[in-house]
C-alpha cells in the first residue's frame, strides 16, 4: 500500500506491506515507512518481526 499524506505542517508518502494473519484474522504489517518531504526531508521506518 502506498499513499500520500499532507497536513498543515508538511507532506510526505507512506509505504506499507501487510498480510492477514491466519490465526486471529487480523491485518498485520511487515514494514511501514513514512517519507516526509517537507518542510525537512526525513524517513521513519517501522519493521515487524514475523516468525517463520
Amino acid at each position: 500500500v502506498n499513499f500520500y499524506i499532507r497536513g498543515p505542517h508538511g507532506a510526505g508518502k507512506v509505504f506499507a506491506e501487510m498480510f492477514k494473519d491466519k490465526t486471529d484474522k487480523s491485518w498485520k504489517f511487515t514494514y511501514l515507512i513514512v517519507e516526509i518531504t517537507s518542510p525537512t526531508r526525513t524517513q521513519l521506518m517501522l519493521e515487524s518481526y514475523v516468525p517463520a
